[in-house]
């Protein structure tokens, strides 16, 4: 991973292969931004701007070779807009669009200005580990069954963050550890989702688990077997595995705050390691990503392996509700009818509506532990996706002030969220005639698909608190963006530390 370092002082003599330049979109702006470059530089470097009518919008990129101070050296421009609109995600966004163009020009080291143009009422602390995230994401692939380099691109080694104001220089350090931690995170989750199904199995999930607890001694690690599952009652849990030779489990992970605490949060994640849909059988084309199904188990990971550098003030658990939803002769059929951990009854009308079924186990788990609030995250339904479009997480739940909070955080994340409504008048459609409820709604033309698969979930969770995360679309990016790579995104993970964070 690149090396971030931090420096007080910005000039044209600094020990760097290139400079990253953001600028707005304001003619007087841009040549105040290039004013610390020698004045030959800057006369050509400006008569060149001209020439290919660069204008600081955002998202535009230039690239020009400096040559007074340093052979090879390279200027790199980034638009940022103008500049009442700047954003933490704005600044996230350049830094990764200037990572990725000095890689591609092979510069090896960049020196960035961390605090030239702000968001409102931010400081040079506030922004960096958004430009961290930039830096990082940006460079991440994943490329292990590839067996060579095919685009021969040079990570960026080491980007040196300057601000000269010499007294928040020392706070800039915790903050590039921040940045740091949100993006371990998030890759840790990444590179789960982005293996092969056959390489993470519920068991290697579980390994997984166990590993994080024994490398931290504020984290512990439980697992509930599928003979244990049988005996506690998990209904919903075996009942989707049972198509599957990989046996089920239910990780719990534990967090334990240094100083004793009263609350307790709850992160569920959905670990579906591969979902073909099982007797209710999806198209070929719609399981080829299938792997992706346990993202939401790989957020609750992402956010266990840092959550001891982060060392929240609250005690934090992790719930994964890890198993295959796979067709055979021993699999669940339509009309089956499974009974949950919380002895509520689920007519099975279609098998391909498996998440929502491990999560209300999972979630009348954590109940069941006296949570305080309950969060959970799952690639629930491919409704979210045609109501939000691929790059915007639903957002439901029962406690106003809980989702705005995550609100907050996935606004300073970058993560794109929405909050729908749980609409009661449907919640009639998930009524059955045999049983407590059944697991899709009555009219299913009549759409609201994420919405019921929410209010699902909401029967299982009693008077806690909860939000419901429905992930479908952006847990999986389709194409490249200006810091995500095309494949797994860990969404979620950043939003979380964020949150906690603040708790």
């Amino acid at each position: 991973m690149t090396k971030i370092t931090i420096n007080p002082t910005w000039n044209n003599q600094l020990h760097t292969d290139g400079y990253a330049v953001f600028v707005p979109q304001d003619e007087k702006e841009i040549s105040k931004s290039l004013s610390f470059l020698h004045k030959d530089e800057l006369a050509t470097l400006v008569s060149e701007i001209k020439h290919e009518k660069f204008q600081g919008k955002l998202g535009e990129l230039f690239s020009f070779p400096l040559w007074m101070s340093k052979p090879g050296r390279r200027i790199i421009l980034v638009g940022i807009g103008p500049q009442k609109d700047i954003t933490d995600e704005t600044l996230r966004k350049a830094a990764g669009l200037a990572t990725r163009a000095a890689s591609k020009a092979g510069v090896g080291t960049l020196a960035f200005r961390v605090a030239a143009y702000l968001p409102n009422n931010e400081t040079a602390k506030d922004v960096v580990p958004d430009i961290v995230e930039g830096i990082l994401l940006s460079q991440y692939s994943f490329k292990k069954y590839k067996s060579e380099n095919e685009n021969n691109v040079v990570s960026l080694q080491r980007a040196v963050l300057c601000h000269e104001n010499k007294r928040e220089v020392l706070g800039l350090e915790r903050a590039v550890e921040l940045g740091e931690m949100y993006v371990q995170g998030a890759m840790q989750a990444s590179d789960l989702v982005n293996e092969p199904s056959s390489h993470i199995t519920p068991e290697v999930l579980v390994s997984h688990a166990q590993e994080i607890s024994l490398r931290h001694k504020q984290i512990s690690c439980s697992v509930l077997d599928e003979k244990e599952l049988k005996k506690k009652g998990f209904g919903c849990i075996l009942g989707v595995a049972r198509g599957s030779d990989e046996p089920p489990y239910l990780i719990h992970l534990s967090y334990t705050p240094k100083m004793p605490s009263k609350k307790k949060v709850f992160l569920v994640g959905k670990g579906i390691t591969f979902d073909s849909g099982g007797i209710s059988i999806k198209p070929a084309d719609s399981m080829e990503n299938m792997k992706m199904d346990m993202a939401g188990g790989a957020a609750v990971l992402g956010v266990f392996s840092q959550i001891a550098t982060l060392s929240p003030k609250i005690e934090v658990h992790g719930i994964i509700a890890a198993c295959e939803n796979m067709p055979s002769g021993t699999a669940i059929k339509p009309g089956d009818v499974l009974t949950a951990y919380n002895k509520k009854t689920v007519e099975v009308l279609n098998t391909d509506a498996e998440g929502r079924l491990v999560l209300a186990d999972a979630c009348a788990y954590a109940v069941d532990h006296k949570a305080d609030m309950i969060i959970d995250l799952a690639t629930l339904t491919g409704a979210c996706i045609v109501a939000l479009g691929p790059d915007i997480a639903g957002l439901f739940g029962t406690d106003q002030s809980l989702l705005g909070k995550i609100k907050t955080a996935a606004d300073d994340a970058g993560e794109k969220m929405w909050q729908l409504p749980l609409e009661q008048s449907y919640e009639k459609l998930m009524k059955s005639d045999i049983a407590d409820f059944r697991n899709i709604s009555a009219i299913r033309a009549v759409g609201g698909g994420a919405i019921t698969g929410a209010l699902f979930i909401k029967n299982f969770i009693g008077e806690t608190p909860w939000a419901h995360i429905d992930i479908a679309g952006p847990a999986w990016a389709i194409e490249q963006r200006e810091y995500t790579e095309k494949g797994a995104t860990g969404f979620g993970v950043r939003t979380l530390l964020r949150f906690l964070k603040e708790l």
